[in-house]
């Protein structure tokens, strides 16, 4: 009789323990949803993931803002790999959140809330920077997924000479230039949708056809046309200088591309004209603007 208890007590202490085992191991592979939590996912679109396939894009940065009574705080960032382009995420529930992805972005300050979250690149570096919309959502279970589209938010701007290669080659008075620009953003703050304007200064010389290429965010919104002011240089020293700002009577707006065709040898452009010889209806600055 006491053998048999014996038995029965271990079998029971057996079922018992292999029990618990399952509910542990359970719990690790699949939580049970304690309903404090709420399930969202972030979904880019197709024609994004295979247009940033194409250009080589293989990762995202996607910040995650608590919205707070007067303010926000970094939740959550994370750099993912794009794969399908659908990420998920659990929240706390009765919460607001504002969220947004970015690509290609050298450099991030002031991330610890979206009012100071500034994105800024390298506006030499050949990289278009994109970035969805801030979007902002309730955590209540309602939202279940988040369809973002990123967007370019640079502009590309091509600086062209207005002479032909005959007639910069047939030049002895400089071999170099320097070119400021002004009113470009190499930052951009995202909560505001505003760039920060500075200056840029770009090197070009007579092996490059006096041509160069550079990036900007858009400033539209900031309503400050862009200006050039060149410097000419020769073996290293300047030589001569624009008369004044030259003004582009343009501002930059994403997703567009501006071939900027400019006289540099008129002499109504320099501080001390040359003599040297210019075509006819050099003096007039061209922009063609045309979509990326």
């Amino acid at each position: 009789m006491i053998k048999g208890v014996s038995r029965l007590l271990f079998l029971s202490l057996l079922a018992m323990t292999s029990c618990s085992q399952h509910d542990t191991l359970a719990g690790v592979e699949d939580p049970v949803d304690d309903g404090q939590s709420a399930s969202v996912n972030i979904v880019i679109s197709r024609a994004g993931v295979e247009e940033f396939a194409q250009a080589g894009i293989s990762e995202l940065t996607i910040y995650t803002y608590r919205v707070l009574r007067k303010s926000t705080e970094l939740y959550k960032e994370e750099t993912v790999s794009i794969g399908d382009g659908v990420f998920a995420y659990q929240f706390p529930l009765g919460e607001t959140f504002q969220t947004i992805v970015t690509a290609n972005v050298g450099e991030v300050s002031g991330k610890e809330a979206l009012e100071t979250l500034t994105l800024t690149f390298d506006p030499l570096g050949g990289k278009e920077v994109w970035a969805s919309p801030v979007t902002r959502f309730s955590s209540d279970k309602t939202v279940t997924t988040l369809d973002l589209t990123l967007e370019r938010l640079v502009a590309r701007v091509n600086f062209v000479p207005a002479e032909s290669a005959a007639e910069l080659a047939a030049v002895s008075e400089f071999d170099a230039l320097d070119i400021r620009f002004s009113n470009v953003a190499a930052s951009y703050m995202p909560a505001t949708g505003m760039p920060v304007l500075s200056d840029l200064t770009v090197s070009t010389d007579a092996s490059q056809g006096y041509r160069k290429t550079f990036y900007t965010f858009e400033t539209s919104r900031a309503g400050e046309n862009s200006s050039i002011f060149i410097s000419y240089l020769k073996g290293g020293v300047e030589v001569n200088q624009s008369a004044s700002l030259l003004d582009t009577g343009v501002t930059y707006e994403a997703s567009s591309s501006y071939s900027m065709t400019v006289p540099i040898t008129a002499p109504d452009y320099q501080l001390l004209p040359w003599s040297i010889e210019s075509r006819s209806g050099l003096p007039a600055i061209e922009i063609v603007k045309t979509k990326l």
